[in-house]
């Protein structure tokens, strides 16, 4: 598990960046009072997708080229795409993806 930190000090509006022992990259966003986690790369062009711009509480905007995702389940909602969704697990405030 990788360790993320405190919920409470993920930020609202923005992502965070974490990546495995193999290298791979993850992007965590809080969602009110959960988190959730996804690949870093958008499935277009590979922008990153921490830099996107929220949409609401779930909804996350490609800062590239305008793909929107929910955060909840990975899925655009305007392309036929899907991205990676990592486990979170949330122990005694702190946040962890399972990856």
């Amino acid at each position: 598990m990788i360790e993320v930190g405190s919920l409470e000090a993920l930020p609202e509006t923005e992502g965070v960046l974490v990546e495995t022992e193999a290298g791979i990259e993850i992007a965590v966003f809080r969602l009110g009072g959960a988190a959730v986690a996804v690949q870093a790369d958008c499935p277009h062009r590979g922008g990153p997708l921490v830099e996107g711009t929220r949409c609401g509480i779930d909804q996350l905007e490609c800062p590239w080229h305008a793909w929107y995702f929910d955060l909840r389940t990975g899925k655009c909602l305007n392309q036929e795409a899907q991205l990676l969704c990592y486990p979170v697990r949330i122990v005694d405030g702190t946040v962890f993806v399972v990856a």
